[in-house]
């Protein structure tokens, strides 16, 4: 069950928001979750006692290719592992601004393992094409 934040309370100087969505959930964004919570302290939808951080499950982010990710203010922090997310959460606290972005090594968009496009996976290598057959079509007259 989602918990989104509530704009009628107040909100942290750090809004950290975590995609949940099916892309992230496939990559683990249950141990983004999991790391924010045992780093801040506290639940989705909570703020923390010092309103540093606000945690809060958000819809799609529009990072997908680069899952798990979160937002934290403006800034989108993609590929996470559970040390990143702590490593981000405790520069925050300690008044630093850690690198946005991508935290795997690998060219812009090209998804998860450095693939550049689909035709170089090496799951589909062994995958042999099949001409298409030709379906009769049905007589509509």
């Amino acid at each position: 069950l989602s918990t989104p934040c509530s704009t009628e309370n107040p909100v942290g100087k750090y809004h950290v928001q975590i995609c949940t969505t099916t892309p992230c959930m496939l990559r683990d964004s249950d141990m983004v979750v999991r790391a924010c919570k045992e780093n801040l302290g506290i639940g989705m939808g909570e703020t923390t006692s010092d309103k540093l951080f606000t945690m809060c499950e958000v819809e799609c982010l529009g990072a997908c290719v680069n899952a798990p990710m979160m937002q934290i203010n403006d800034a989108y922090y993609e590929d996470l592992s559970e040390s990143d997310v702590h490593e981000i959460l405790n520069d925050l606290r300690e008044g630093r601004t850690p690198k946005p972005g991508c935290y795997e090594s690998r060219g812009g968009g090209s998804g998860h393992g450095s693939y550049e496009d689909l035709r170089s996976c090496h799951f589909l290598h062994h995958v042999q094409q099949k001409p298409c057959r030709k379906v009769p079509r049905a007589d509509l007259h």
